[in-house]
């Protein structure tokens, strides 16, 4: 039995920077969901993954998995990067979290469909989808 209820991820946004703002409000700067790199593989410094919870209780460990999406549907998903879990404390199911989580130099091996998934434990409660343009593409 869990000892935390799991909450509901309303959003998921990807940004290269997060500001912080009077009253409690947040700047998304460069929100994405494709990326045109020069060269493969390519390393993005710096991803920050940008989630609003609603409906959790208790500690409630969260992380962050970017999947390579198969472009064949007889391949399997590929996991490119996994974060170690951290802790968000819900002390009502009426509280709203905005979590943060950066992901430092994320290396993509090739173009394609890739899946940035928010995990609660081992269930997957939202993602946001990333497309890597080829080299030759405009």
């Amino acid at each position: 039995m869990a000892d935390f209820i799991a909450p509901t991820a309303r959003a998921v946004f990807l940004c290269f920077h997060v500001a912080n703002a009077e009253a409690g409000t947040v700047h998304l700067v460069r929100v994405f969901d494709a990326i045109r790199p020069e060269a493969y593989p390519h390393t993005q410094p710096i991803i920050c993954v940008v989630v609003q919870f609603s409906d959790g209780l208790g500690e409630v460990p969260v992380s962050v998995q970017v999947i390579r999406l198969p472009d064949d549907p007889d391949e399997e998903p590929r996991l490119v990067i996994e974060t170690e879990p951290t802790s968000v404390l819900f002390e009502s199911r009426l509280q709203l979290h905005r979590l943060v989580l950066r992901l430092s130099n994320c290396t993509f091996p090739e173009p394609g469909n890739y899946a940035v998934e928010v995990y609660v434990r081992d269930e997957c409660v939202g993602d946001a989808l990333i497309r890597l343009h080829p080299v030759e593409e405009f």
